[in-house]
């Protein structure tokens, strides 16, 4: 079923301790992703930590908003991939669950 323009989708996705730690601690802005979800500025990321060694989630998550979103094919980037701009969710509701 295609999305209806403006309507904004929650994304659950797996993300490495390295990187999930990253983003946690405010030092990473952004997620490069194979464009396979049909990604778009306003959407929310659940940024989910797994572990591939014991194929676990930690408990641990964050809410991110896309805000900017660089689609594949463009800047050298390959057609697959997409890189997005977010900011924790709660920066745009003052407050909130992370």
């Amino acid at each position: 079923m295609p999305r209806v323009a403006g309507e904004v989708k929650l994304h659950e996705l797996k993300t490495w301790p390295e990187p999930f730690q990253a983003v946690w601690e405010g030092r990473k802005l952004h997620e490069i992703r194979t464009n396979d979800r049909d990604f778009r500025e306003r959407d929310v990321l659940n940024l989910r930590e797994f572990d591939p060694s014991t194929q676990t989630y930690s408990g641990r998550q964050k809410l991110m908003r896309v805000t900017f979103i660089t689609l594949g094919g463009s800047w050298g980037l390959p057609g697959r991939l997409c890189v997005m701009s977010v900011k924790p969710e709660s920066e745009f509701w003052g407050g909130g669950v992370e």
